[in-house]
């Protein structure tokens, strides 16, 4: 009998503080000492690394960590509990990744891509592991759509990926659906370090 290979979770290790909320209500409500950029990019609803770019003025690159095939959800990893799930037997592509300007990683980014929604070529291109998703979307298939946001805080000091980051406080994540054309091709989870630092004029 084949066995299925064992994926390590990138969220071992990270504690998830607050129910997923709406942008608004919980930046509101926890917040108000969000640089403006921070709040910006929490809140963006469209191609991260494009807006990031924009805010920064300078190029991002994608770090790719890792992508794996599954057939099936592991059952522990409720990172999406009281949200749109996939069917179980949905084929992903499993894509972990960090956005990247001037050497510092800016932000953690998770992806289940649908592997049966994307064309070919994109599944190509994803798997080259160069481009960011938003990017590759906007650029081949048409209008990108981020559905579903919603924002979290989150622990990192005992998660062994942020280790060397030494994150003692609170950091934010958000997570969403990206639709291309109606199409839902892919759930995303990002984390934000506190390495984002508010930009002179912003």
């Amino acid at each position: 009998m084949d066995s299925k290979p064992t994926i390590v979770s990138p969220f071992t290790g990270i504690q998830f503080l607050d129910a997923w909320s709406d942008p608004d209500r919980l930046i509101a409500d926890k917040g108000t000492h969000l640089s403006p950029l921070l709040q910006d990019l929490l809140t963006w609803r469209g191609s991260l690394t494009q807006r990031l770019e924009n805010r920064m003025g300078k190029k991002v690159e994608l770090q790719l960590i890792s992508h794996d095939h599954v057939h099936s959800w592991p059952d522990d990893w409720d990172v999406w509990k009281d949200s749109d799930a996939f069917d179980l037997e949905t084929a992903l592509l499993v894509r972990n990744a960090w956005l990247v300007l001037g050497g510092n990683r800016l932000v953690f980014a998770h992806s289940q891509i649908v592997i049966n929604n994307v064309p070919e070529s994109d599944y190509h291109s994803i798997k080259e592991g160069n481009q960011a998703l938003g990017y590759l979307f906007i650029a081949n298939n048409g209008q990108l759509t981020r559905k579903d946001l919603q924002l979290n805080r989150v622990l990192l000091c005992d998660s062994p990926l942020f280790s060397d980051f030494r994150i003692m406080d609170p950091c934010w994540c958000r997570r969403s659906l990206f639709h291309v054309n109606d199409v839902l091709l892919a759930r995303i989870i990002e984390i934000f370090p506190p390495m984002i630092k508010k930009k002179k004029g912003s």
